[in-house]
């Protein structure tokens, strides 16, 4: 096996040709999907489920690209990235780790053991393809540079390098063809004496040159000098001086020096430190450059007891922001961000003004380090502040320029940013841990709006810390099926007929007690798990209504809640509209009910699928509405058939006649329209004849009865129908309604 590979090698010549890639995963949906991916892209794959395979696939093989899971069997990560970082053909070849969202310790551990990149879990495939690309082309370049310097080395042996002879007048007695080459001369260059040759040195290194060789010529020490000539045609270039030293410098009347032109070598080395510490794209410092700086600024702070302030800043949504553009039409953009943070803070050359010596107001801007931590977040570092507010004076500035369009192939591009800000020493002392805090205050600030920005406060970190656990806790209650299912009956006004019920999840935590709906909705969300959590619900609702009509030979119906993950996901509906279809169930009894904000997120895919429900005879109602775009416009293009008053506008009408108005205007457009009305929240008996008096269709609250598990609903329906044929309120809804007015016109 050598070192160099194939697959690099074909890179070199063309980024787009097919390389052989090594998928190790032990997850077998995402084996597949790397796969798809990689073989849409033109690869060829190697899927593996565990470290040691893959490891066994190199003695094999020679790769261009390895995939690696950190998590499996045998061999995790880890262990197999450092293996085949000691096979011959793995030293080059880059390697992607597979890492949980926000895992900055695997993150560490994966660089440590030889990782190229990570990516973190749950992945985005959109963004995956372009990480790639951008992988293979710093291998491709990678590799070039190594390619580089074995010729530069072979050249050196090879060369017929320059050398020039002194004597102790300082005049030159031999200068080889060598020389003038490096000198770029002709001839006969008139080079006579000493002077002649420091001529043509860089001004800026002329002293430092003619002390070492004067020291070399006439106290016989070796020469190892490394400077910057200025050739015949205005080049720069940076040469090599070597002698050997001389025990008896008395004795000899010359000394002879070799020049060698190192520029190639130091252009490698410059264009290595390059790509292992800035982003190739935008040319900031990377993360480890960024480690580096910071703790370098941390060290001095501390020493000089300033503060520091880390700034998280990025593009909120931006793999949305780039759907709708190409690969070069993306870097184009990401450049332009990138340069934008670069002008807001040009006030101070970066990283090259890390100074502590001095403190500086809010106002006057600090001293300031940028870099790059992905495409969508960056990290601002404000160094020796004053005043606490430092940030937010610097993050008004930048905020104000991305209020600006970016032009990108004629169109124009608003952006939406936020930004978290970490406080040392008062939030932490250690670089990883401000980067930390600052992306979590980040975090909150993008659920803000754009523009926002936000301090990092302990209590943030345990809200998050707090949503880590009750996420590995709500998949273990998902596995485990310790999730219930609550119920809360509507009825109709006309007759107190009970209509349908709502089915609705609810969590109680075996440490934490029940945890709110809107929480464990919100992690099931962005943890990918609303889908199964929707369906359980679905379909133990459905179960249990087959059980009720059995039992009491009632006709009501179910209704359930879509969200808009749900809804938008195949999968998840796929289920559904498999389990309406199998199952006994009649479905014209089955309503889902979904939000104005869910409808209106995707409107023309929600439509489709909406629509469908409707094919196969379920009902469709708009929850909560009021809350979200309080519009009726788009209502004629739904295929609803239920229209649900928020119980913010229910709780009002007993104390206002504008918002019994309201009420009201929204039953009479809602009925021309063709849609039933449904009032929630409803808690009172005047509540319930202001919403008779409005023709109010049916009510739902805890007047009629709060959501209840299985058991206890099976007992309120029980006594609902025995006590049913007493109308309520039928004798004194005219009492009641005129003392309202009365209590009303007495404030």
């Amino acid at each position: 096996m050598t070192g160099r590979h194939p697959d690099i090698n074909r890179v070199l010549a063309g980024t787009r040709d097919p390389l052989h890639a090594l998928i190790a995963d032990d997850d077998s949906g995402i084996l597949l999907t790397l796969t798809a991916l990689l073989e849409q892209k033109g690869h060829a794959v190697s899927a593996v489920g565990d470290g040691a395979a893959a490891v066994a696939a190199l003695s094999t093989t020679d790769f261009g690209l390895i995939l690696l899971d950190i998590c499996m069997p045998e061999l995790d990560g880890f262990d197999t990235c450092s293996t085949i970082r000691q096979l011959e053909n793995g030293k080059n070849v880059p390697i992607l780790m597979l890492t949980g969202q926000d895992d900055t310790e695997s993150v560490r551990k994966a660089f440590e053991a030889g990782a190229t990149d990570f990516v973190a879990k749950p992945i985005n495939y959109a963004l995956m393809s372009y990480r790639i690309d951008y992988i293979l082309r710093a291998a491709g370049v990678a590799e070039e540079l190594r390619k580089s310097q074995q010729r530069s080395r072979h050249a050196q042996r090879i060369a017929n390098l320059g050398h020039i002879e002194w004597d102790t007048s300082r005049d030159i007695k031999h200068c080889s063809r060598g020389i003038l080459e490096i000198l770029k001369l002709p001839e006969q260059p008139g080079l006579s004496g000493f002077d002649d040759f420091v001529a043509y040195v860089h001004p800026e290194d002329r002293s430092r040159v003619v002390a070492a060789v004067e020291q070399a010529l006439f106290q016989g020490s070796a020469l190892n000098l490394e400077h910057r000539i200025v050739r015949s045609d205005g080049e720069v270039r940076f040469v090599l001086q070597i002698t050997e030293a001389r025990p008896n410098p008395g004795v000899l009347e010359r000394m002879v020096v070799t020049l060698q032109d190192i520029t190639d070598r130091i252009d490698i080395e410059n264009r290595m430190h390059a790509l292992a510490y800035y982003d190739d794209l935008t040319g900031l410092p990377n993360r480890s450059l960024l480690i580096q700086q910071l703790d370098q600024l941390l060290r001095g702070a501390a020493r000089y007891e300033h503060s520091t302030a880390v700034i998280v800043f990025g593009v909120d949504r931006f793999d949305k922001v780039v759907e709708g553009l190409d690969h070069q039409e993306s870097e184009n953009l990401i450049k332009l961000i990138a340069e934008r943070i670069k002008n807001t803070c040009r006030e101070c050359d970066l990283l090259s003004r890390q100074s502590t010596e001095g403190a500086v107001d809010a106002g006057t801007g600090a001293s300031q380090l940028t870099a790059k931590l992905r495409n969508d977040e960056y990290v601002i570092v404000l160094s020796a502040i004053n005043s606490l507010q430092a940030a937010s004076v610097f993050l008004q500035r930048l905020v104000e320029q991305f209020r600006h369009a970016f032009t990108i192939s004629d169109r124009r591009i608003y952006l939406a940013t936020s930004a978290g800000i970490s406080l040392a020493p008062i939030d932490g002392d250690s670089s990883n841990q401000l980067i930390k805090f600052a992306e979590i205050a980040r975090g909150f600030a993008s659920q803000e709006g754009g523009g926002s920005f936000r301090y990092f406060k302990q209590e943030l970190n345990q809200r998050v810390m707090r949503k880590f656990s009750l996420a590995d806790d709500l998949r273990k209650a998902l596995r485990e099926d310790r999730l219930e299912v609550h119920y809360q009956p509507r009825i109709r006004l006309a007759d107190n007929h009970l209509v349908s019920v709502e089915a609705l999840c609810r969590w109680k935590h075996p440490e934490m007690g029940s945890i709110p709906p809107t929480e464990f909705i919100e992690i099931a969300e962005e943890e990918g798990l609303i889908g199964e959590l929707g369906a359980r619900v679905f379909e133990t609702a459905c179960n249990q209504l087959l059980d009720w009509r059995r039992e009491f030979d009632c006709d009501f119906g179910i209704s359930v809640n879509l969200s808009p993950d749900q809804l938008l996901d195949e999968e998840a509906m796929r289920r559904i509209f498999e389990f309406v279809s199998s199952s006994p169930i009649d479905n014209h009894l089955v309503e889902f009910e979904l939000t104005e904000s869910t409808l209106l997120a995707n409107f023309d895919t929600s439509l489709s699928i909406l629509n469908r429900c409707v094919d196969i005879g379920c009902g469709l109602a708009i929850d909560d509405f009021g809350t979200g775009y309080s519009s009726l416009s788009y209502l004629g293009n739904l295929p609803a058939k239920t229209l649900k008053i928020d119980k913010s506008f229910i709780h009002l009408i007993e104390s206002s006649m504008q918002y019994t108005a309201i009420v009201g205007g929204i039953i009479k457009l809602a009925h021309s329209l063709g849609l039933v009305v449904v009032a929630e929240g409803v808690e009172t008996a005047l509540q319930r004849t202001i919403l008779q008096q409005e023709q109010c269709d049916e009510i739902q609250g805890g007047l009629v009865g709060w959501p209840m598990h299985a058991q206890a609903f099976a007992s309120w329906l029980d006594d609902f129908q025995q006590e049913r044929s007493r109308p309520e309120y039928a004798d004194n809804e005219g009492g009641v309604v005129r003392q309202w007015h009365s209590n009303y016109s007495a404030r």
